[in-house]
């Protein structure tokens, strides 16, 4: 676990981390989404190639989404203020007037105690990890064998990543004024409202 410099936010080491786990885990909900997507297209040897490839991009990513999660952990942990701070901000940023914020503060986390809620979040993750990997190479192998080809994530792990993915990209786009982390936010906030 990192050690709190101050009352004022973590280090920027931490940032970085926060930063490149939203990016992670909003990459891997955006593989999970083209794979599943393309389960209905797939149906010439090229194209179940293609699909089965993308399926082992995302066994890849879940090894680093996993560390990420850890790496969330441990942050919120250190800095539960911070977090709970950059995130509430975030919601009141213009760029966010368009989403249901009351629904989706309250999908995130009741009372505002987002940082509590998303060490829980981490572990529900990281301990669906081994399933889910489980799963896509099973569903991998299946597409190479000629089998019946079947995409996409559990529900629960498509949620927790999302959720973690805005946690992570709004409050690291916040403390670092980065407007591309904004969307990485946006994009598991999407997520997290549309299916969870």
């Amino acid at each position: 676990m990192y050690e709190p410099a101050d009352e004022s936010g973590p280090p920027v080491e931490i940032l970085l981390g926060v930063a490149e786990a939203a990016v992670d885990l909003s990459r891997l909900l955006a593989l999970d989404a083209a794979w599943t997507n393309a389960e209905p297209l797939s149906v010439s040897a090229p194209d179940r190639d293609r699909v089965a490839a993308v399926g082992e991009r995302i066994h890849r990513a879940l090894t680093v989404v996993e560390d990420r999660a850890a790496l969330l952990r441990s942050a919120f942990e250190g800095y539960p203020q911070w977090f709970n701070d950059r995130i509430t901000e975030a919601f009141d940023r213009p760029e966010f007037a368009s989403f249901p914020r009351g629904e989706a503060a309250a999908k995130l986390a009741s009372g505002g105690n987002f940082a509590a809620r998303g060490i829980v979040l981490v572990e529900e993750v990281i301990g669906r990890i081994p399933e889910e990997r489980a799963e896509v190479h099973r569903k991998v192998r299946e597409i190479r064998n000629g089998g019946p080809i079947e995409t996409d994530f559990s529900g629960e792990m498509a949620c927790g990543v999302g959720a973690l993915a805005s946690m992570g990209g709004m409050a690291a786009g916040v403390g670092l004024g980065c407007p591309p982390l904004f969307f990485a936010g946006a994009a598991g906030l999407a997520v997290v409202l549309v299916a969870c």
